[in-house]
């Protein structure tokens, strides 16, 4: 990740018409050769010296999960008898699960549960989630490699998540069983913020401000990488700037309003 800083930087780079890039903006660049022979040098890049730092939320950016969430809830839709469709589905993906059982419940006619029946409803949604995850850990490729990198060039790093905090020490626990030098662990992370945290889910900014302050860092000197609408939205309350993964399920119109879209 750079930042340009000088214009006769960008002259360096040719974009695709229509790309204008200026001094400032930010640039992800993912090179297999050495960026000093590309006129890349030390004045073009975004200083790490533990003032920034990189929110990145689990499901969807570090692992590939929306498949694995979209079938976890339609197993809960035919248990109370209601169909989930996908639209549905990606409308609130991202979000925490009780807004997500009280729509399902009442855009099909029906009073929403009560929080005792949601939350059990909720847990039996996660279970059944984690269970999909476990046969098949789908893990974004490049992972490992952003992580060490981030953290080899003195980032600060943090997951802001509207997941329960068990799915995510849940999805660490398995990265750490696949890397076999070092560990994707929560160590590696300088804080981790779950939707049982705060009390707001996204779209709200809370998860992501709560980050910031346990990192002691200014939401203006943080970039989250996220997925989903509701977390772009939430990024850019929390007066933070995002990267947008357009992983499985998602198109780059959903995810417009980040400041950089980056395909998977």
């Amino acid at each position: 990740l750079f930042m340009t800083d000088t214009a006769s930087n960008l002259q360096k780079w040719q974009f695709p018409n229509g790309i204008t890039i200026q001094p400032g903006d930010y640039l992800i660049v993912w090179a297999d050769e050495d960026l000093t022979e590309m006129g890349i040098h030390s004045d073009f890049k975004l200083s790490a010296s533990g003032e920034s730092v990189i929110l990145s939320k689990a499901d969807g950016t570090l692992v590939d999960t929306c498949a694995s969430h979209e079938l976890a809830w339609r197993a809960l839709g035919e248990s109370v008898g209601i169909p989930v469709s996908q639209e549905f589905f990606m409308r609130f993906f991202g979000r925490q699960n009780s807004p997500i059982i009280q729509a399902l419940f009442e855009e099909n006619g029906q009073p929403a549960p009560d929080t005792a029946t949601s939350e059990m409803l909720a847990i039996r949604k996660e279970d059944s989630f984690r269970e999909l995850v476990a046969e098949n850990f789908p893990i974004m490729p490049g992972t490992f490699q952003l992580l060490d990198a981030l953290h080899a060039n003195s980032w600060r790093l943090a997951i802001g998540s509207s997941a329960p905090q068990v799915n995510v020490d849940f999805m660490l626990g398995l990265m750490s069983k696949l890397k076999t030098n070092g560990s994707a662990s929560p160590s590696q992370f300088d804080a981790i913020v779950t939707g049982g945290c705060v009390s707001r889910g996204k779209p709200h900014p809370d998860v992501f401000l709560e980050a910031a302050r346990r990192l002691q860092l200014s939401p203006n000197a943080c970039v989250v990488i996220e997925d989903a609408a509701p977390g772009i939205e939430a990024a850019h309350r929390a007066g933070m700037k995002c990267v947008a993964l357009c992983s499985a399920g998602h198109t780059i119109e959903e995810l417009a309003a980040a400041d950089l879209i980056v395909h998977h």
